[in-house]
């Protein structure tokens, strides 16, 4: 699982909003730390765009080899099926990977940053306006 992953070796994120579809797929290789040494995974994620993601491992095993295949073959299956990559000149608005499956948006604006109250040497918060704080 992608949480489980100590180092990102690469990742793709790609779109499909064909027809009445608008669904996401990430493609991430990365690695574990083992005793016996590095556990290379493939994980997948997909779902709908800023929905929950279902995530399932496609290779697991200690040979990098088989590792980047299985990440180029996975990519590869979903262009085929209508899938397109996410780049600097889209803007998908596609969803994120998360540790818990959770859709993020990427072009999620940043929050308002909220006005803290001045406070004065006693700790009590100096109610009047701050021309300076606007």
């Amino acid at each position: 699982m992608i949480k489980d992953l100590n180092t990102i070796i690469r990742a793709e994120y790609l779109y499909c909003n064909e027809g009445s579809h608008d669904k996401v797929y990430n493609v991430v290789e990365g690695s574990i730390q083992t005793i016996d040494g590095n556990r290379y995974e493939v994980v997948g994620e997909w779902g709908p765009r800023n929905g929950v993601l279902k995530e399932t491992v496609k290779y697991s095993g200690y040979d990098i080899n088989l590792a980047d295949e299985a990440y180029s073959d996975l990519i590869a299956s979903k262009l085929k099926k209508g899938y397109q990559k996410v780049d600097s000149s889209v803007s998908a608005n596609c969803t994120s990977l998360t540790s818990k499956s959770k859709a993020k948006s990427i072009n999620k604006p940043e929050p308002k940053e909220k006005i803290k109250p001045n406070y004065d040497e006693f700790g009590v918060p100096d109610r009047r306006l701050d021309f300076d704080d606007i």
